[in-house]
């Protein structure tokens, strides 16, 4: 499997934004990467959380993604992630779970400053260029 990049779009100025959020050692990382309209990377961020869930730490990749797309301006954003439940809770066919309730809302408060935004689940293979963003988060205990 391959990370693409995004595919093309009337309009460009289209971002793609991978995200990922992972626990080891009961210590959880969260990373991101956001790509322009022909692959290219533009920006890149990762960070470690302490003891959490996973569901929490690809919510607070996500919002992190966000907080710095929504800061750069960019207004047309693919998103792709491997949490299945996150991507669904964002698409309206899955519940929001109790405890990530709140991250979710200010996901969804910054998604509303968005022009467009479309949702993809990619499998964990597809994610390779985040993890290894994520891994200097790991690094980075603290």
């Amino acid at each position: 499997m391959e990370l693409s990049p995004p595919p093309p779009i009337s309009g460009g100025d289209f971002f793609k934004l991978n995200f990922d959020g992972s626990v080891k050692n009961s210590v959880a990382a969260a990373g991101f990467i956001i790509r322009n309209e022909y692959g290219e990377p533009m920006i890149a961020g990762a960070r470690s959380f302490g003891e959490t869930t996973i569901n929490v730490a690809e919510c607070l990749a996500l919002r992190d993604a966000f907080w710095i797309v929504r800061s750069k301006d960019f207004q047309k954003i693919l998103v792709e992630g491997d949490s299945k439940l996150l991507i669904d809770v964002m698409q309206g066919t899955s519940g929001v779970p109790w405890r990530v309730m709140s991250i979710i809302e200010d996901i969804k408060n910054i998604a509303r400053s968005f022009d467009c935004i479309s949702w993809t689940h990619v499998f964990h293979e597809v994610n390779f260029v985040v993890d290894a963003i994520m891994d200097v988060g790991f690094q980075h205990l603290g």
